[in-house]
């Protein structure tokens, strides 16, 4: 079972255990919600992931899109990004989430 880390190192974290095959396919998933010049061939994971953040798709406590595209491209990462969320939004129920 997975701890709850700061949400920049799991992004981090998913970032490095991607790779290209699964890139191109969560660019397939993402292109009806990213603009196409955003999901050119050069892009990294990385700067896939502060794209999303930049339109909203992804934050602290949203990392539902990002869930969606995992899920079908490599699962074992999507538990990460699962446990992660619930630890984050319990945390913020109970008051102690702190930007």
């Amino acid at each position: 079972m997975y701890a709850q880390i700061n949400p920049r190192k799991l992004l981090f974290n998913l970032s490095e255990n991607i790779d290209a095959d699964d890139l191109k396919s969560i660019k397939f998933l993402l292109q009806n919600k990213l603009p196409r010049r955003k999901l050119e061939d050069n892009i990294t994971m990385l700067n896939l992931l502060l794209e999303m953040e930049k339109m909203d798709l992804l934050s602290i406590t949203n990392l539902e899109t990002l869930e969606e595209v995992i899920r079908p491209v490599c699962p074992s990462l999507r538990r990460r990004i699962i446990l992660n969320l619930k630890s984050s939004q319990s945390k913020e129920e109970n008051g102690f989430y702190v930007k």
